[in-house]
C-alpha cells in the first residue's frame, strides 16, 4: 500500500483492511512542528522548532519514537520544577492546531507489544479495552501518523459518527507507560494596535444628547424666569384707581420698565435657544459652550429678578401694601416635565459685576435653584474664565481629566505651547527637536470660578453657591509640556480630537494590575488616566529625557517599540473654598491598549515569571497574571504572523534594553485577547519603576525566606527573564 500524504491513517481499521505491510518508502514530505513541555500549568521547555523529513533518519517509527520517550520520561526536568518528565505534558504545536501528549504509569507486564485504544470525547462510544497492534504497524512512521490530526477537509469518522482523530483521546500503551494523544485548537491571532480614528457614531450621539439636555433644561429654566416676570408685571399693574393714584409715581414706572426690559432679555434668550441648529454645531464641546452662555444668562436674569423683587417689596412696604411674593416657580421646571433650551451670550464681566452685589437676595428656599433643570445647567463650574476657541470644557472637581483638559484648552497653553509649533516651517523637524533637546520647562496654570482676590470674602457666601455652585480653585502643572505636546501631535495629529477625548472620564470598574492605583478612562475609551504617587513622578522626571529620545527613535528612525505611550504627566490641585477640602494628585495619561477592542476581551498582566504569586484567584477583580495566562490557554503559546512576530521580538528587545539602561524594573506586558481569540493587543506598561536600594533588599529577603523567585530583581536579570518568556515562550510564529 502506498501512503498518500492526505490519507488519514487509523491504525486498527488500517490493519484489519490491509494485508500488505506498511511501506517505508514515503513520498517526499516534511513534518514541521514546535515542541513544548509544561508542568502544572507552567512552561518548562520553551517551544523548539522541528523539521522532520518523512523517510529520513530523523523520522522514527511509532515503536522507536515511543521507546525514546520512555527513556526521557525517567529523567528529571532541568528547570525549576525539578520533577520527572513523566509528570509533564508535551505539545506538538502547528498552525492548524496542537496535539497534547500526556503520560501515565500503569501496572502491567512489561512487554514489547504496543496496544491501542480510542476514547471519544463527544460520546460514550469508546473501545472497551486496549487492542494489540501487530509488529508491522509498530514500524509505521510516527510523524506520518501524527499528521492525521492536522489534515484539513473531511476527516475520517469513527463508528460513533465523530471525527476519528480530533474528537477523541488516542492512547498507545507500551511497557508500563500509557501515551494519550489529544487534539486541541491552536491559539492563532493577529497582533494589532489601537487605531487613531475617532468613533464618529459615538460622537454624533453624544452631541445629540448634550443638545437635547441643553434644550430641555434651558427652556424649562427660561420659562420659569419668564413666568416670574409676567407675575411681576401683573402685580405692578394697579386695577384699583385709588391705589393707582396713591402709588403711580416715577419709581413705579421705572420698576415696570426694568421688569419689561428683563422680560425682553429672557424672551431673546428663548428665541436664541429655539433657533439653535444642531447641524451648525461641530461637536459636543461647542454645545457645552452654548450651555455655559445659557447658564450665565439665566444667572444674570435670576439675580436681576430677585433684586427687582426686593426693590418692589421695599416700595410696597413704604406704601404699606402687601409684599411681592417670592418666586412661585409655577412653570414646568418645578413640575418635573421636560422642555427645551438655548442661551444668549453675556460676558463674564457683566455677570460678575451684578452677582456679587445682589445675590444675597436669593433665598435658600428658592424653588427654581433646587430643580434638576437648574442643576443640569449649572454642573461643570461654568463660571470659569473663557477657554480659547469655541470649545468650552466643563470642569468637574472629581474628574481630573476635565481639569487637565481645561488647562490644555486655555489661552495661556495655546500661546506658550501650541502656537510655536504651529508656525514652524517643518513640523516633523520641530517635533524631533523638541524630543531630542532636553528642556525641563513645565507649564503651570491657576484658575478659579471667582477672582482670586475675592475668594476669601466670597467663600462664605451661600447665596453665590446656590446660584453659581461651589467656589473652587484649580492648579495644574503639566510636566514637560512641549515634549508631550509634540508626542501627541505626531501620534494623533488634531489637538482638538485629543481634547474632545479627554474632556471627561468614566471610572474603570475592577483593578488593573497588581497595584492599587486608581484609574479612569476617557469617555470615548481612547485614553487612560492613572493616579500615581510623588515618588513615581520623580522617577519619571529622572528618566524623561531618555524616554523622549526613545520615542523619537521610534517615530523617525524606524525603531520598533511596544511601549504603551505615556502622553502626559500632571500635578493637579483642587481646593473647594466652601467646604475647605483640598486635594493634590499626580497623574499620567497614556493610550488605552483596548480602544475599540471587541467586547469583554481577556486581559493579562505578564512579567515573564511563573512565580506562584503571579496568579489571580477566581473572583478577584485584579487583572490576571502569568499563571492565569498559561492555565487559560493550556500552556500553548499564541501563534502570530511571522512578520508581526519579527517586529514584536525586535520591539521587546529594544524596549527592555532601554528600560534596563534606565535601571527600571517591574514593567509588564499588558495583553488583551479578543473573546474569539482572533485579535491580540500587547504593550509594555508600568515602566517608570526604578530598581532602588529598597527593591534590592526586598528581592534578597524573598529569596532567602524561600517564597519563590522574586518578581522584582536586578534590571539586567529582569530584562533577560522578560525577553525569554515573551519572545520564546508565550508567543511564536510559523512560516510553513
Amino acid at each position: 500500500m502506498s501512503e498518500n500524504p492526505n490519507e488519514l491513517i487509523d491504525p486498527i481499521t488500517w490493519f484489519k483492511n490491509n494485508d500488505e505491510q506498511p511501506t517505508t518508502t514515503l513520498q517526499p514530505s516534511t513534518f514541521i512542528y514546535k515542541e513544548a513541555w509544561s508542568f502544572n500549568s507552567k512552561i518548562c521547555k520553551n517551544p523548539k522548532l522541528h523539521r522532520i523529513e518523512l523517510g529520513s533518519s530523523d523520522d522514527k517509527s511509532i515503536n522507536d519514537y515511543l521507546e525514546s520517550l520512555i527513556c526521557e520520561l525517567g529523567n528529571t526536568c532541568g528547570n525549576d520544577c525539578g520533577s520527572l518528565f513523566l509528570s509533564h505534558t508535551m505539545f506538538y504545536i502547528r498552525k492548524q492546531g496542537t496535539v497534547k501528549l500526556t503520560f501515565s504509569a500503569v501496572e502491567r507486564n512489561d512487554t514489547c507489544e504496543i496496544n491501542f485504544q480510542r476514547k471519544c470525547k463527544q460520546c460514550d462510544a469508546n473501545d472497551e479495552k486496549l487492542q494489540a497492534i501487530p509488529r508491522n504497524f509498530m514500524d509505521f512512521s510516527f510523524f506520518k501518523w501524527l499528521e492525521n490530526f492536522f489534515i484539513d477537509g473531511k476527516s475520517k469518522t469513527a463508528e460513533c459518527g465523530h471525527e476519528y482523530y480530533k474528537s477523541a483521546q488516542l492512547i498507545f500503551a507500551l511497557g508500563k507507560i500509557n501515551f494519550s494523544f489529544e487534539f486541541v485548537n491552536a491559539n492563532v491571532a493577529e497582533l494589532t494596535s489601537p487605531t487613531n480614528t475617532i468613533n464618529k457614531e459615538y460622537y454624533s450621539r453624544l452631541k445629540q444628547s448634550c443638545y437635547e439636555k441643553l434644550k430641555d433644561s434651558g427652556q424649562s429654566v427660561l420659562e420659569n424666569l419668564l413666568n416670574d416676570t409676567k407675575d411681576m408685571i401683573n402685580r405692578l399693574m394697579f386695577e384699583d384707581e385709588d391705589e393707582k393714584e396713591d402709588l403711580e409715581e416715577e419709581s413705579w414706572a421705572s420698576l415696570r420698565d426694568e421688569v419689561k426690559e428683563l422680560q425682553k432679555m429672557i424672551e431673546g434668550a428663548m428665541v436664541e435657544l429655539m433657533g439653535l441648529d444642531i447641524s451648525n454645531i461641530q461637536n459636543f464641546l461647542h454645545v457645552e459652550n452654548h450651555r455655559r452662555l445659557t447658564f450665565l444668562a439665566c444667572c444674570h436674569a435670576k439675580v436681576i429678578m430677585e433684586t427687582l423683587k426686593e426693590r418692589i417689596n421695599l416700595q410696597f412696604n413704604k406704601n404699606k401694601k402687601q409684599k411681592f411674593p417670592r418666586s412661585r416657580s409655577n412653570s414646568r421646571a418645578t413640575q418635573g416635565e421636560c422642555l427645551e433650551n438655548d442661551s444668549f451670550a453675556l460676558s463674564r464681566a457683566s455677570v460678575a459685576a451684578n452677582r456679587w452685589l445682589h445675590a444675597e437676595y436669593i433665598q435658600s428656599s428658592d424653588p427654581l435653584l433646587s430643580t434638576p433643570y437648574w442643576n443640569t445647567l449649572q454642573e461643570g463650574n461654568l463660571a470659569l474664565p473663557v477657554s480659547s476657541g469655541y470649545m468650552h470644557i466643563p470642569v468637574y472637581d472629581i474628574d481630573l481629566l476635565s481639569v487637565i483638559t481645561y488647562s490644555l484648552n486655555s489661552s495661556e497653553y495655546y500661546h506658550e505651547v501650541v502656537s510655536p509649533a504651529l508656525y514652524s516651517d517643518d513640523q516633523k523637524k520641530h517635533i524631533e527637536n523638541e524630543l531630542l533637546n532636553y528642556n525641563p520647562w513645565h507649564f503651570k496654570l491657576k484658575f478659579s470660578n471667582f477672582e482670586e482676590f475675592d475668594i476669601p470674602d466670597l467663600a462664605s457666601r451661600d447665596d453665590l453657591k446656590r446660584v453659581y455652585g461651589d467656589c473652587i480653585s484649580f492648579r495644574v502643572k503639566a510636566y514637560f509640556a512641549k515634549q508631550f505636546h509634540s508626542i501627541r501631535e505626531y501620534s494623533y495629529g488634531s489637538d482638538e480630537d485629543f481634547l474632545l477625548s479627554i474632556s471627561k472620564s468614566k471610572p474603570i470598574h475592577g483593578q488593573l494590575g497588581k497595584s492599587k492605583a486608581t484609574f479612569s478612562v476617557s469617555h470615548d475609551g481612547k485614553y487612560i488616566l492613572k493616579i500615581i504617587d510623588r515618588k513615581e513622578i520623580n522617577m519619571f522626571r529622572g528618566v524623561a529625557q531618555n524616554y523622549f529620545r526613545h520615542l523619537c527613535k521610534n517615530f523617525f528612525h524606524q525603531m520598533p517599540s511596544r511601549l504603551v505611550r505615556t502622553i502626559g504627566a500632571y500635578q493637579i490641585t483642587v481646593r473647594n473654598h466652601h467646604t475647605g477640602k483640598s486635594v493634590k494628585e499626580y497623574a499620567f495619561i497614556f493610550e488605552n491598549l483596548g480602544y475599540q477592542m471587541p467586547e469583554k476581551p481577556f486581559v493579562y498582566d505578564l512579567k515573564g515569571t511563573q512565580n506562584k504569586r503571579r496568579y489571580v484567584k477566581p473572583g478577584d477583580t485584579r487583572t490576571k497574571m502569568d499563571l492565569n495566562f498559561l492555565e487559560d490557554f493550556n500552556c500553548i503559546p499564541f501563534i502570530i504572523p511571522k512578520e508581526a512576530k519579527k517586529f514584536f521580538d525586535v520591539a521587546i528587545w529594544n524596549d527592555t534594553l532601554f528600560l534596563s539602561k534606565q535601571n527600571i524594573v517591574d514593567y509588564s506586558l499588558l495583553v488583551m485577547i479578543s473573546s474569539d481569540k482572533s485579535i491580540i493587543r500587547a504593550g509594555i506598561i508600568d515602566y517608570f519603576e526604578q530598581y532602588t536600594f529598597e527593591r534590592s533588599v526586598e528581592s534578597k529577603y524573598k529569596k532567602v525566606v524561600g517564597i519563590g523567585l522574586p518578581t522584582i530583581i536586578h534590571p539586567k536579570i529582569y530584562k533577560a527573564r522578560f525577553r525569554k518568556a515573551l519572545i520564546q515562550g508565550y508567543f511564536i510564529f510559523f512560516d510553513d
